[in-house]
């Protein structure tokens, strides 16, 4: 009989619920680490270890021939140019092409990291001051003679830079990361867990962030303190630079009091002193000495950026944790934010902006407001206040300029207005709330609640009804981590993805893609225990994940192409295709499949099935396709991010030799430094046979 064929283009994401007729061709029924995209099923990126240092993914080799070899060089040798001053890591022990070391006459390849200088045709070549060998002619970067010793190159060198790159110092799990001005900060306790110290990455790695001291004022006089002013103690002779200026009531006419954040101090202010502005010659009372300013250990770390000031370059990040006050944070200067209530309970779990007011989220659903434009300013007079939610927060989320997204465990809300009098709080839902830290905003605001993933709009329109979850199909697996008590660390949004991304507290997770008509969920799975989770962008504005452990580690995500050093397990399963006639025979004599990307040796495994696996039609045999991926086009490919000798698309060819109403494929990569391919379209080739009665 003759052929036919189907084309089925590989999207719709998974589904888990939908009786088999029911799920559309090119859906999948089981899959992990693949996530949706405009082209198909994409294997995810890797995750690599992070503190500030080049990343394992963008470290580079160079080779250098050597003759008149005399002593063996091995991987850790720093390699000295005697004549040029340059100098290289060795990454690989070197085994002689010909001759001995003994005999000193050893020639061969030298593969180096970290090269700085050029090295020059016969000059010495030495390690610790002592001539080893002779270089044959100059270093060459990333030049290997052919792909195999390009890739065993490139991976000693991934694998140097790795462990190069250390957790956050401290005990315990990461409390939180962040990303200020490009910079990626993150929180941890220190080793005795007496207090959490923020850590900034930096070309050397994570750096302690030292701050100032702070000290309480009363009775402020007629004239107005300002910033960078310097103040003297006129009875201790104390002097200090006014940092911050923390204002909790009164007004600068003697009832002033609040607090100042202080640098530069020399002395020590003394209880009950008159402090004097040498600028203003503004007047206060010191209530006691200075005190140093400390992060409290423990709690989770939340944060935005925001600018208050107008000025492009006064943007701050502010933050809370749930165990002490709030914080203002410039790059230099912490100030705590600190509020007219009593100090053992100004522990704000969740943080935003609104309007120009910054808003601190409290345990039982009161929401305390700054003053307009004022960050650091509690009082009423200056446009600060209160509101309250009636219900513990679980999220705080500035959706527009003018409406910001408060929610509870079971209750959602949002805030309108400009200042304290017309904002207004409506409520959404009085039974639909979302987990702690899963409302994000991709378009719309989604989160997480029993029923599964929500969008804001639907929550408003079903209330407390399962129609209202945009994650439906994948419902199962929420409702089974649900009852095994695992819960969500958080939710981000990956701009550049089209995604809302979620991950849970055993190292799980669940991307949506919104980039056609309807979500499109699919499962990953970090292979890490998390504790914290962040999107931000660098210096160049460039969208950067991350992850931070339970071992204090941190993660970049969407970086690299293995786990950390480890493979990434990726498995896709296809929902049955039955080439619109569900009842009727088929054999299926061969697949082809439409791989997009991948490096230049993808290896990918398959299997097939039929029948919905009926036991009497035997399943095809697992076997594997090779594809050379990631070409491109000259004059329209990114220079270096595609192989000039390799195709732009690749088609594997699979043998079937099955028969049944229908059959899957089943696709499984395991591999450690092989780049992400994307799976976009199988053509089946069948024929027909007889009809089941």
């Amino acid at each position: 009989m003759t052929q036919r064929q189907q084309i089925v283009l590989l999207r719709g994401g998974l589904d888990i619920v939908s009786p088999p007729l029911e799920i559309g061709q090119g859906f999948c029924i089981g899959a992990l680490n693949y996530e949706s995209e405009a082209r198909g099923y994409r294997r995810v990126q890797g995750r690599e270890r992070y503190d500030g240092q080049l990343k394992p993914s963008e470290a580079q080799y160079w080779v250098l021939d050597f003759d008149a070899g005399q002593t063996a060089i091995v991987a850790g040798n720093v390699v000295t140019g005697a004549t040029s001053g340059a100098t290289g890591i060795v990454l690989l022990d070197a085994t002689p092409d010909t001759g001995t070391w003994a005999g000193g006459d050893a020639t061969g390849t030298l593969a180096l990291s970290e090269v700085s200088g050029e090295f020059e045709d016969d000059e010495a070549l030495q390690v610790s001051a002592s001539t080893v060998a002779t270089a044959d002619g100059a270093s060459i970067q990333t030049g290997a003679i052919n792909e195999t010793l390009d890739a065993t190159y490139k991976q000693a060198a991934i694998e140097r830079r790795r462990a190069l790159i250390a957790a956050v110092p401290g005990s315990g799990g990461i409390l939180g990361v962040c990303t200020y001005r490009g910079t990626v900060y993150a929180f941890r306790n220190n080793a005795g867990g007496t207090a959490a110290i923020m850590h900034k990455a930096t070309s050397s790695g994570w750096q302690a962030q030292s701050f100032g001291h702070m000290i309480d004022f009363t009775g402020g006089g007629t004239a107005t303190m300002v910033e960078g002013e310097t103040i003297t103690g006129t009875t201790s002779g104390a002097t200090a630079t006014v940092e911050r200026i923390g204002m909790l009531g009164g007004a600068w006419s003697g009832t002033a009091e609040g607090y100042l954040v202080l640098s530069g101090i020399t002395g020590t202010f003394q209880a009950a002193e008159t402090i004097t502005g040498g600028t203003t010659g503004a007047t206060a009372t010191a209530t006691a000495a200075q005190e140093a300013i400390a992060l409290p250990p423990g709690g989770k770390y939340r944060t935005v950026v925001h600018n208050f000031f107008g000025v492009s370059k006064l943007s701050r990040l502010y933050g809370a944790n749930g165990e002490g006050p709030a914080f203002e944070w410039d790059g230099s200067v912490l100030a705590p934010i600190r509020k007219q209530i009593d100090a053992s309970l100004d522990k704000p779990r969740f943080i935003s902006v609104h309007a120009n007011h910054l808003l601190t989220g409290y345990d039982g659903g009161s929401i305390l407001y700054s003053g307009t434009g004022e960050p650091l300013d509690a009082r009423s007079v200056a446009g600060g206040g209160e509101i309250g939610f009636g219900q513990d927060l679980t999220g705080l989320k500035s959706s527009t300029r003018t409406a910001t997204i408060i929610a509870g465990r079971n209750k959602l809300g949002y805030l309108q207005g400009n200042d304290t009098a017309n904002f207004n709080l409506s409520f959404i839902s009085e039974d639909s709330g979302a987990f702690a830290d899963t409302l994000e905003v991709v378009g719309e605001p989604y989160f997480l609640d029993d029923l599964g993933v929500r969008s804001l709009r639907a929550a408003q329109t079903f209330g407390d009804w399962s129609i209202g979850a945009i994650s439906r199909l994948v419902e199962p697996m929420i409702r089974r981590k649900r009852e095994k008590g695992i819960v969500p660390v958080g939710a981000v949004r990956v701009r550049a993805k089209s995604q809302y991304r979620l991950v849970y507290s055993d190292g799980s997770g669940l991307n949506a893609y919104f980039g056609r008509k309807n979500p499109e969920f699919m499962p990953f799975d970090l292979a890490i225990t998390p504790t914290a989770v962040h999107s931000g962008e660098d210096n160049s504005g460039n969208e950067i994940l991350f992850v931070g452990d339970d071992e204090g580690m941190v993660y970049q995500l969407d970086s690299g192409n293995g786990a950390d050093g480890a493979d990434i397990e990726a498995y896709l399963r296809v929902a049955y295709m039955h080439q619109g006639m569900p009842n009727r025979d088929k054999r299926y004599h061969r697949a082809l499949v439409d791989v997009i990307g991948g490096g230049p040796d993808t290896e990918i495994f398959y299997s097939s099935d039929y029948s919905y696996g009926d036991p009497d039609q035997p399943s095809g045999a697992e076997s594997q396709f090779a594809i050379s991926g990631a070409g491109g086009f000259w004059d329209s490919a990114i220079w270096d991010e595609f192989y000039w000798d390799a195709p732009d698309q690749s088609q594997a060819k699979i043998e079937l030799n099955g028969i049944g109403q229908n059959v899957t494929l089943a696709f499984m990569s395991d591999r450690t430094y092989e780049e992400p391919h994307t799976l976009a379209s199988i053509t089946i080739n069948y024929t027909l046979r007889r009809t089941q009665r």
